[in-house]
């Protein structure tokens, strides 16, 4: 018979990570003068059964670094809270007691704190990663609070002899801008000195630069990303915070639009036009910023991201739609895009379709459910499910016939190898003052399947080869795929034919009649 085993007493750490939260809350305290000295100190404790506390202490800089600090103990008797008050009370001389507080506050603090900071650049205190366990999770269920970060509308440092400030200062020229912060200083003599320097660049302002501040030890690199251009999916994000932004504005007429739009967006970044938000995040929110942290990543950390968004926010279509695409495994990302879309229409409903079917792509909220389907559709293309995508790609342009995703170049291919040359001639009908290459390409074979050679398929065939002859050339072996393609083409160029021939070569090799057809159109011209 077997011997019962005692089951092992998990570590303190592994306590407060996996079960304190299930300890019920118990008094919380702060510094009777948070709100106006900007520094919060607070206490938040959680009871045992048997009376005993576990508790954590943050200190938390609200005007820019946020969690600066964080420590935590474990299954301490009351006293204890009762001697780190008293020594506090001391250090302070009475002038900023300990006062009891109410927790969703203290939340709100923390919370808003991190956030602010991690907008201009600052993480929490390494400690924090545990901490906060002794907190409420961050989510829906805390109520959000309209609490101000910063000072006076922008970051503010508190100076002392025991930090050099040049890492900070690197940080927020990056973030937001030399000029646009307030330095505190915490020590008089500090000050003067500060101010001396200031005195004496008033003859030449702001000639300073990076050379100015001393490197500082071990900077942390991560801390500031690198520069990298915007991918397509970042400059569509901010697009949509930009609309969105522009919507909220309510303008009484066009001109005041285009006066708005002139003084205030043009030739400006996103982050620089759109205010960030004050007071702490919703998870939506916060879901959303690591979406877009996401898409300026390499693909292992925004998958990474992608997750966390989700943990916070697990009806994020766009993490859906992320992940799918990063997805190596089809069926996986089928099953992702599936959700994606599931979640989109459930959250724009059956009335939204229905009053905006027409001109989805130009609601900002509809983009990633529209993404999700185009996704889908193609995936069900590969498969050999044609006539679902078929299906899907007709929905989608009836929901925006104006085709910002270019679904009717998909569509018309699937057509045109289908035999569906009734629809195909309907679609190219609709858009028929198209004169790209993919659309004039594919119109020459639908008139060479439906009229043979003659006059009609050689004028169509002559007006796509004058928007791009190297599909031709490419397409007989005359010319070579160029090597390296990028995420745009250029009108007439090779990298434009390499793009069409792609999707569209196997349909015009198949027919033999065809490419003979081809190659007798090019002796004529050459």
């Amino acid at each position: 018979m077997s011997k019962n085993k005692s089951q092992p007493k998990l570590s303190p750490e592994n306590y407060i990570r996996t079960r304190a939260r299930a300890l019920p809350l118990a008094e919380c305290y702060i510094n009777e003068l948070w709100n106006d000295c900007g520094m919060a100190s607070i206490i938040v404790t959680r009871k045992h059964i048997t009376g005993n506390l576990t508790f954590a202490m943050f200190q938390v800089d609200m005007y820019c670094l946020g969690v600066k600090d964080a420590l935590w103990q474990f299954n301490e008797p009351p006293s204890a809270i009762s001697d780190i008050i008293d020594r506090h009370t001391e250090f302070s001389g009475s002038k900023d007691p300990y006062v009891q507080i109410d927790y969703t506050l203290v939340h709100n603090i923390i919370y808003g704190a991190v956030s602010y900071a991690e907008d201009l650049g600052f993480r929490p205190h390494k400690d924090f990663a545990l901490a906060q366990y002794v907190l409420e999770e961050d989510d829906e269920r805390i109520e959000l609070m309209d609490i101000e970060f910063g000072l006076d509308g922008q970051p503010a440092i508190f100076i002392g002899h025991e930090e050099h400030p040049s890492r900070i200062f690197q940080i927020l020229d990056k973030s937001v801008g030399k000029g646009n912060y307030t330095i505190i200083s915490e020590d008089e003599d500090y000050e003067d000195e500060y101010e001396d320097e200031d005195d004496d660049e008033d003859d030449d302002e702001n000639d300073f630069d990076d050379d100015d501040f001393d490197e500082p030890e071990a900077f942390d690199e991560e801390a500031i990303p690198a520069v990298r251009p915007m991918t397509p999916d970042m400059v569509q994000f901010a697009n949509e915070k930009l609309m969105k932004y522009i919507e909220e504005q309510n303008f009484s007429s066009i001109e005041d639009l285009n006066d708005f739009i002139a003084k205030n967006v043009m030739g400006k970044p996103i982050d620089e036009i759109v205010p960030k938000k004050k007071g702490r995040k919703s998870t939506k929110d916060k879901s959303g910023d690591l979406m877009y942290q996401a898409y300026d990543s390499d693909p292992e950390e925004g998958i990474r991201l992608a997750q966390q968004a989700l943990q916070l926010d697990p009806e994020n279509v766009r993490a859906y739609n992320y992940l799918a695409q990063n997805e190596s495994n089809p069926e996986k990302s089928f099953i992702l895009l599936k959700r994606a879309v599931e979640l989109g229409e459930k959250q724009l409903g059956d009335q939204f379709f229905k009053v905006n079917k027409g001109h989805f792509w130009g609601l900002i909220e509809t983009r990633p459910y529209m993404t999700a389907k185009f996704g889908m559709a193609q995936y069900l293309e590969a498969i050999g499910r044609e006539k679902e995508a078929i299906k899907i790609y007709q929905e989608m342009l009836k929901l925006n016939p104006n085709d910002n995703q270019g679904v009717r170049y998909e569509l018309a291919r699937l057509l045109l190898i289908n035999y569906r040359y009734d629809l195909f001639y309907k679609l190219h009908k609709k858009y028929k003052g198209e004169e790209s290459a993919f659309w004039l390409y594919n119109y020459a074979y639908f008139v060479f399947k439906t009229h043979g050679t003659g006059k009609t398929s050689d004028e169509a065939l002559n007006k796509a080869y004058m928007a791009n002859k190297h599909v031709i050339g490419i397409l007989i072996g005359k010319e070579k795929m160029p090597d390296d393609l990028k995420e745009y083409y250029s009108p007439g160029q090779t990298d434009e034919a390499a793009f069409y021939l792609m999707d569209n070569v196997e349909m015009w090799m198949k027919d033999k009649e065809m490419i003979r057809w081809v190659v007798n159109f090019r002796r004529k011209i050459i």
